[in-house]
């Protein structure tokens, strides 16, 4: 409540609020905006510019129509808006300078612009009266800041009217004004430096020295290039495939499951077979029965043949319905998801050796594949990990340029977009290398895991700096 924030509040009339400005204080969740405001007031040069800003902060926290700020003088009140701003009757505006304390309504207020000693001026807000009327939390925002801001406003306003002073002055001089006011504010003249000979003739030899120093290190010291880009750890996998058509029904496995050869890793939908093999099914029996009755009976020996034909192939084409792992290992990549169409032969998952070795999968600039070498150094730093990084060695770099679409056939659909490659029309080359067995994040050893993504550093080129500052002159320096 306002009379918890601000001990000073006299109730003078209903709806009306007297508080003495200099015992209101600045709540912890206001300070930051306020003090906010109050540094940009303190950067203005001018009292134009800090009336601005006062104007606009009081609007920005009071949510106000207008705001006018008026200024005592010894010709009467005054005011950097419009002259239609000063009220006919200035006798509240008085009152409220001379009581040093703010008047607050339901939607007007008259707070003072106070230093120690004096009022520098009063501050006049309007709220529209279609809006609620002013929080608590508003009035105090509106009294600090004009507290706040009372120093920095008292001495920009000494400086402008000192400044009118002048202006006027300059009226009755032989001079013209514009000259008058840039002979006041011109700053110290420098004066020509005195250089010892002696002091020359000392500092010339080694000048020239470091000179030659600066050019000899500018060629020797070199400035590495790295061709950068994202990476990728995967672990050598084979591809568990779909042996039907369908849609997948249900995925049973997640990333890093560990799974044993024909465990099922997913079902595709199989409503109609499942009715297919029931029909079946219940043509047997029907037809078995009948067998049993007479078994002499020819026809019905060739029905139930042909019956239990027909439950073996509706039984087989369930089982295309079930996909199974082909062999034990660890589940590393889901290459669908539930819902999704399959074909024959399509990727379903890829399933790797439980111990097998890291592989780093990197995407390359397509435009630095001649400057990429077998037995290059590769800095690989994994994302999502503190101070995880690694040097290895690359072994393979591919002899030929990929596009963006490409990529998503060699990783994966979910991979793609963890590696936030970039731009679709780009062009990528792949390089591969080792990993170790782990990583040490936080002097912890992690083993890494399939899919994890890392950006990825190879060393490509070395020049010297004078070269990377004046490229032309590169062919004339020596290797």
């Amino acid at each position: 409540p306002a009379a918890e924030q601000a001990p000073a509040m006299q109730q003078v009339s209903p709806g009306v609020g007297a508080f003495d400005p200099m015992q209101v204080p600045v709540p912890p969740e206001l300070a930051p905006a306020i003090y906010s405001w109050v540094r940009r007031l303190a950067l203005q040069a001018d009292l134009a510019g800090a009336d601005r800003v006062l104007r606009d902060a009081l609007l920005d926290t009071s949510s106000s129509l207008s705001v006018t700020i008026v200024y005592p003088g010894a010709d009467g009140l005054w005011t950097l808006g419009n002259e239609e701003e000063i009220p006919k009757d200035p006798s509240p505006l008085i009152a409220v300078a001379q009581a040093r304390r703010a008047v607050i309504a339901s939607h007007t207020a008259l707070i003072p612009i106070l230093t120690a000693s004096e009022a520098v001026g009063v501050i006049m807000l309007t709220r529209n009266p279609r809006n609620p009327a002013y929080h608590p939390i508003e009035q105090i925002a509106m009294i600090a800041l004009a507290r706040e801001a009372g120093a920095i406003i008292h001495h920009l306003v000494i400086q402008h009217m000192q400044h009118q002073r002048e202006v006027q002055m300059d009226k009755g001089s032989l001079y013209r004004g514009e000259a008058l006011e840039a002979h006041r504010t011109r700053g110290t003249e420098g004066e020509v430096i005195n250089l010892s000979p002696t002091w020359v003739k000392r500092c010339y030899p080694l000048l020239c020295f470091a000179i030659i120093i600066g050019l000899a290190a500018s060629i020797m010291i070199s400035v590495p290039t790295y061709s950068s880009g994202m990476g990728i750890v995967m672990y050598p996998s084979k591809t568990t495939t779909s042996p039907a058509a369908g849609t997948i029904e249900s995925i049973k496995v997640k990333p890093g499951t560990e799974v044993k050869a024909g465990d099922i890793i997913a079902t595709l939908n199989s409503d109609v077979e499942q009715i297919e093999l029931e029909n079946a099914v219940t043509e047997y029996d029907n037809v078995k029965y009948a067998f049993l009755f007479d078994q002499t009976d020819e026809n019905a020996r060739k029905s139930l043949a042909a019956a239990a034909a027909r439950v073996e192939k509706a039984q087989a084409v369930m089982a295309t319905k079930v996909i199974r792992a082909k062999h034990s290992g660890v589940i590393g990549e889901l290459k669908t998801k539930d819902g999704k169409g399959v074909t024959p032969g399509g990727p379903i998952a890829s399933i790797y050796e439980k111990n097998a070795t890291p592989e780093l999968v990197a995407f390359l600039p397509g435009s630095d594949l001649p400057r990429l070498k077998v037995k290059q150094v590769a800095q690989v730093e994994l994302v999502g990990y503190k101070r995880a990084r690694d040097m290895v060695q690359v072994t393979q770099v591919t002899r030929e340029v990929i596009a963006g679409p490409d990529v998503e056939r060699y990783v994966g659909e979910a991979n793609m977009q963890a590696l936030k490659l970039g731009a679709p029309g780009a062009n990528y080359t792949i390089i591969k290398a080792k990993m170790p067995g782990y990583f040490t994040t936080e002097k912890t050893k992690r083993p890494f895991y399939h899919g994890m993504i890392a950006k990825v550093e190879v060393e490509v080129q070395n020049k010297p700096f004078l070269a990377t500052l004046l490229p032309a002159i590169e062919k004339y320096l020596p290797e």
